[in-house]
């Protein structure tokens, strides 16, 4: 072998002995936050945010349901299908779910009140500053493609040319582009 191999070997081994397993302190903690060593920590939703969009979006539907669902669009009071990506549309109390795939690759919120663009952004866990520019419409706001990982994110106007919002709807993928 050559020298370069051997110290890609020794490089490779001191990585990979410096990342091994917990040490029983990292273990024992991990116990105290979610239960069984090896488990994620139970979702909480921050405080102050109505609805963690970063959080739902590109989970799989199956882990993030439930009450942890609930606590951000309210009760379930129908579903609906969509053939077209093979998934299914959920509808909540204060927004809907869209899901394909066993992925939640859609989500809208309706606001209590209108909002400004900041209050909307924090309600929903967003950043202030989304890094793209706004498609501004007479009827909402649109950004395509955000370095956050959306692929679409739309704010809906109170009323034409209005500054408010009451909707707020995004997604991390378009189904028919994707599959």
């Amino acid at each position: 072998m050559s020298w370069t191999i051997w110290v890609a070997v020794a490089v490779v081994s001191v990585v990979v002995s410096s990342c091994g397993t917990p040490g029983k302190d990292e273990m024992a903690s991990s116990t105290d936050k979610g239960g069984q060593a090896g488990e994620h920590p139970r979702y909480e939703k921050p405080a102050g945010v109505q609805c963690h969009i970063p959080a739902i979006l590109g989970m799989a539907y199956r882990s993030f349901q439930g009450s942890d669902i609930e606590a951000h669009l309210g009760p379930v009071v129908g579903k609906k299908r969509l053939p077209g990506v093979r998934g299914q549309a959920i509808q909540y109390e204060k927004g809907e779910l869209l899901v394909a795939r066993g992925r939640i690759y859609g989500v809208s919120y309706t606001f209590e009140r209108p909002v400004s663009l900041l209050e909307a952004l924090h309600d929903t866990g967003l950043p202030e500053s989304l890094g793209s520019e706004f498609v501004p419409t007479s009827r909402e706001l649109r950004i395509e493609r955000s370095p956050y990982g959306f692929r679409r994110l739309v704010l809906v106007r109170s009323a034409p040319g209005e500054e408010r919002f009451v909707a707020i709807r995004a997604w991390k993928i378009l189904p028919q582009e994707k599959y």
